[in-house]
């Protein structure tokens, strides 16, 4: 295997694209080439936390000037420029691309984005970095190790609405499953969308999804979800509650994790916080299984595109079926879109910060 560091770029510097950068420079499977960003603003930020050797103030000079010479490249820029930054991507001869989530901002792009990238032979991963968290590692374990028994089911409550937290909600929820496939949903959306309108979606929605195998799983994914005692930020109101015939447990976002015996005696426990070096070595974590990827063919990103259209057609799902009032089976039909028809609604005026208790 070739130890030479990967070529990496990034188009899109702020915060999430700093902490992309940062997770795969910790791997020490990298060398920083390029990045791009309008903001000079933005670029500066960035050198303080990583230097690139070159910079630009637009993707598409980057990749002109670098075509056929970036191996890995990460887009974080907001999710209204998808589309033409991946194909422009697989014209440079980008190998992978790492799109920070949601991967689209409906169904029917993101079938698109993955069929773009699958017909260039560029790798697509989705950046749904949470599950390198020790936290969502020790609910993983507990499910696969057989230590909560036949999993019947689970409750997840998250704040902010479908394409913001919701897609972490319902990757994370399906991988710690084993990621069985979907049977059915049913599902309710509030008349609104919420801000900011880069992310646009129903402000609260509800869903309630069978998998594969008889465990159900019930979500809340909501700005006016229910809201954790001491928390200063809502964006931690974010847990996952599985329940199985040996026991039960629990993640609760900067809190803990936690799991219980079948007599409900605690059997395991530990203090969990957001960001810092958790946050960093699950976003390393996801670069070197970048990097493994590229470097042996059998290896299958556990993020790819066509694993992230499962999470992200139960999103439509959810849309589904609150536009139809009924049940909607799995797999779902490509044509209808019903995200789409959500998000073209008018945002409401003023977004409602949820009160604390």
């Amino acid at each position: 295997m070739s130890t030479t560091p990967l070529r990496l770029g990034l188009i899109g510097a702020g915060p999430r694209g700093i902490d992309h950068i940062k997770g795969a420079l910790h791997t020490g499977l990298y060398r920083f080439i390029a990045a791009a960003d309008l903001a000079p603003e933005r670029l500066a930020k960035l050198y303080e936390a990583a230097k690139p050797e070159h910079a630009y103030d637009d993707y598409k000079k980057m990749l002109a000037a670098h075509r056929g010479q970036l191996d890995v490249v990460h887009l974080c820029t907001q999710p209204t420029l998808r589309t033409p930054a991946i194909r422009a991507a697989a014209e440079a001869g980008v190998k992978a691309l790492v799109v920070e989530k949601p991967m689209a901002l409906d169904y029917a792009e993101a079938q698109a984005l993955e069929r773009i990238s699958r017909e260039a032979g560029m790798l697509l991963v989705v950046n749904h970095q949470k599950r390198g968290m020790k936290e969502w590692l020790a609910l993983k374990e507990a499910v696969s190790s057989g230590k909560l028994g036949k999993v019947t089911m689970l409750r997840a409550t998250c704040y902010s609405n479908l394409l913001g937290q919701g897609t972490h909600m319902f990757d994370m929820a399906w991988h710690i499953l084993g990621e069985p496939e979907p049977k059915w949903i049913v599902g309710g959306c509030e008349d609104r969308l919420s801000l900011p309108e880069t992310h646009p979606a129903p402000r609260n929605a509800l869903a309630l999804v069978e998998f594969d195998g008889g465990a159900r799983g019930i979500f809340c994914m909501s700005e006016d979800c229910p809201v954790y005692p001491h928390a200063t930020n809502p964006y931690v109101y974010y847990n996952l509650d599985v329940i199985g015939t040996e026991g039960r447990a629990e993640v609760v976002i900067n809190m803990h994790y936690r799991r219980w015996d079948r007599e409900g005696r605690l059997a395991e426990a530990f203090p969990v916080k957001w960001g810092g070096e958790n946050q960093l070595n699950a976003q390393a974590t996801l670069s070197s299984d970048v990097a493994r990827a590229l470097r042996e063919p059998g290896f299958k990103h556990p993020q790819r595109g066509e694993s992230a259209l499962v999470s992200f057609g139960l999103i439509e799902a959810v849309c589904r079926a609150a536009q139809r009032g009924t049940v909607v089976t799995w797999p779902i039909e490509p044509a209808e879109n019903a995200l789409a028809a959500w998000s073209r609604r008018k945002p409401q005026a003023e977004k409602k910060e949820p009160a604390h208790v």
